[in-house]
């Protein structure tokens, strides 16, 4: 790559750019690279059946060091690892979300029928008229269900009980 400064705008122009590598990057360290840090799957069955027998992490990632021949040789991070397995162990999330949303498909069902049932109440019984205001309580009850008309038949005994006592 060659670059100069261009002295009217005072910016930094490139040139050349050759886009091969003619050496090798960081040769030393490729091992730690996440390009290089590939878990394999003969590594990943071996990793699940040392879980599996009840085996901790760490002596997992040490069985594949005296494997290989040393921690650097690896070829991946005990991190990595563990995510992987960890991972693996939440990949029955879907069946979770399967029965979950059964699960709310009968409570929605539940409540349907629920709010049919007290409709049917409503609509196939005739309240019973207690208050002396009988105009307003009829409109009220010919109106809401038969839970809210009892809260409304009870604040007008509240103010029925109020009209008495200023007469």
């Amino acid at each position: 790559m060659r670059i100069y400064l261009q002295s009217t705008t005072g910016r930094w122009i490139v040139c050349y750019f050759n886009d091969q590598h003619n050496h090798q990057l960081l040769p030393g360290f490729g091992r730690i690279h996440r390009s290089q840090s590939k878990i394999t799957e003969p590594d990943m069955e071996e990793g699940r059946s040392l879980r599996r027998v009840g085996i901790k992490m760490p002596h997992i990632y040490a069985s594949f060091a005296e494997r290989v021949g040393g921690y650097p040789f690896v070829g991946f991070k005990k991190k990595a690892l563990y995510n992987r397995l960890h991972g693996e162990n939440k990949d029955g999330s879907r069946d979770n979300l399967c029965e979950f949303v059964e699960q709310m498909e009968r409570c929605w069902d539940v409540m349907r029928y629920n709010e049919l049932d007290v409709d049917f109440k409503t609509l196939s019984t005739s309240p019973v008229l207690l208050t002396p205001f009988k105009l307003l309580e009829k409109s009220a009850a010919e109106i809401y269900t038969r839970e809210v008309f009892e809260k409304v038949q009870g604040i007008l005994f509240i103010s029925a009980e109020y009209k008495s006592l200023l007469n």
